[in-house]
């Protein structure tokens, strides 16, 4: 549709947990689905609020699948442009422990795509 404005907003937001039991490690899964792409040139960054309880390292590993297939290359850095430590994963998070959140920072040059 020709000069149709699509204003900024998730599609789809879904949080899920591998584990239910409490002092287990866990692994939480996100879906996510924008309506406008997110630039690194914008200074975007996604913030996941209220991990109540988690416990985290400071880069946290970060796996970014796309259309089911896991990207080889880093999404997400951490300030300065690092990436996890110990090569566990491409992308990685910065974690806050006095708010219990997870910050997720694209990388420079890198975009996260809109749906089609």
């Amino acid at each position: 549709k020709p000069f149709r404005v699509m204003p900024p907003g998730w599609t789809m937001g879904v949080v899920a947990q591998a584990v239910p039991f409490l002092r287990f490690a866990n692994t939480i899964t996100v879906t996510l689905q924008a309506t406008i792409n997110l630039a690194a040139l914008d200074a975007s960054s996604l913030t996941i609020s209220n991990l109540a309880g988690a416990i985290a390292p400071e880069g946290v590993p970060v796996t970014v699948m796309k259309n089911g297939e896991t990207l080889q290359s880093a999404l997400f850095c951490l300030a300065g442009g690092l990436t996890s430590p110990a090569g566990e994963s491409p992308s990685a998070g910065s974690w806050d422990a006095a708010t219990d959140d997870l910050t997720l920072t694209l990388c420079a040059g890198q975009t996260l795509d809109a749906i089609a």
